[in-house]
């Protein structure tokens, strides 16, 4: 019922997740314009809800990380 191959796809998914997810701790760690509060935050969002943490991070969270 596999197809040749997933268990390779599976794998390379995963590794770009956490590239993902250790991408946005490096940046919001980092920043100097959110309080220590909001990037305790920002990096449980990212630990237990990766996905949907990201998506809201990078569409309305970041400028403001950034700057």
């Amino acid at each position: 019922m596999h197809l040749p191959g997933l268990e390779l796809i599976l794998a390379i998914a995963f590794i770009l997740l956490v590239v993902f997810i250790v991408t946005g701790f490096k940046e919001i760690w980092y920043s100097n314009k959110i309080p220590e509060s909001e990037k305790t935050m920002w990096l449980i969002g990212f630990f237990f809800m990766s996905w949907i943490t990201g998506l809201i991070y990078f569409r309305l969270g970041r400028k403001r990380v950034i700057g």
